[in-house]
């Protein structure tokens, strides 16, 4: 994490000194070391970490696309939709409905994140990266076991790939 936003006079710093730490690593550091860094509610925006990855512009550094978090954050995404294919190595698969200040963690395809959409723009089938199932129990003891909920999931990305899913 970058850190709290709100310990930066503004996004533009944030944005700044992120960038500049992560050249420097990037460039000083001759091994094959990857950064990604992901959209998150607590701290950059997904506006805001493509602004990164532009100012960087290494591919050491990727993003972690994680839509429910545009969800949170307000954002809509589908208009850079070329950009994050462009930086995107991972997509945290995560579904969420809002109510008011509270979100619910949903199984993929229930909730209101826009997931087809997200793994479409990225190429589908042909996305060259990590999909991942973000199901963070820690966080929230309520939700199935994984092993109720990882058959799901597998059921849901194949579903995905032969157009069926929603």
């Amino acid at each position: 994490f970058a850190g709290e936003s709100t310990s930066y006079s503004s996004s533009h710093e944030m944005i700044e000194r992120s960038a500049n730490v992560i050249s420097r690593i990037l460039t000083d550091n001759k091994s094959a070391v990857n950064i990604l860094i992901q959209n998150h509610r607590s701290s950059f925006s997904f506006h805001e970490v493509l602004k990164v990855a532009e100012l960087v512009s290494h591919p050491g550094l990727g993003i972690i696309f994680s839509p429910d978090h545009c969800i949170l954050q307000n954002e809509t995404p589908e208009d850079d939709h070329e950009t994050i294919k462009k930086y995107t190595k991972q997509l945290y698969m995560a579904d969420l409905v809002v109510e008011g200040d509270y979100y619910q963690p949903l199984f993929p395809g229930k909730g209101t994140v826009p997931l087809k959409k997200s793994w479409q723009a990225l190429g589908g089938t042909f996305f060259d990266g990590w999909v991942t199932f973000k199901w963070e129990k820690i966080w929230h003891p309520e939700l199935e076991k994984p092993e109720i909920v990882l058959p799901l999931f597998i059921d849901f990305m194949r579903a995905l790939e032969q157009g069926i899913a929603s």
